[in-house]
């Protein structure tokens, strides 16, 4: 007989499983290492300079002037919202520099349908940021409760999904 992985087994007795598990595993953790990295993104940017950000500190951002927005954006994320922006667009001789034809496209097209819901007047750069920011942190909460569950489903156990 096939377990439905989203039901509890039948071999769990639901009444010690608790009804706010994904507050408590799932959440309550989630905000408490965001909370975590932004006072470390804090920190980090009032002491310690990265020689390699150079252009970006004498700028005072990397591709916000938003802090709260920018701390969140690093490596690739130039690469995506180039592709958001203006698509896939070799900028010169390919075998001579770097491009975005790089980057599988899923991302920036969920950013762009997202971004449907803005405002024409309103879309910007920074805009582009929060809705790919929202939806990384979506992402990310939905792929933990699915860990969760997918642990719990196999290993019969609360505790050890927990």
């Amino acid at each position: 007989m096939a377990r439905n992985f989203f039901t509890k087994n039948s071999t769990i007795n639901l009444q010690t499983v608790r009804t706010s598990w994904i507050w408590e595993t799932v959440l309550l953790p989630f905000i408490e290492t965001r909370l975590a990295l932004i006072l470390a993104a804090w920190f980090a940017a009032s002491f310690f300079k990265n020689l390699a950000y150079e252009k970006y500190i004498s700028r005072g951002y990397f591709l916000s002037p938003r802090f709260f927005l920018d701390i969140w954006a690093r490596w690739d994320s130039e690469w995506y919202l180039s592709i958001v922006e203006t698509g896939y667009v070799p900028l010169a001789d390919l075998t001579e520099t770097y491009s975005n034809l790089a980057f599988f496209p899923l991302y920036p097209i969920t950013i762009k349908l997202a971004s449907i819901f803005v405002p024409g007047f309103l879309i910007s750069r920074s805009v582009y940021l929060v809705i790919g920011i929202i939806l990384s942190n979506l992402f990310f909460i939905g792929s933990l409760i699915l860990l969760y569950k997918l642990i719990e489903f196999y290993s019969i156990n609360h505790e050890t999904a927990q």
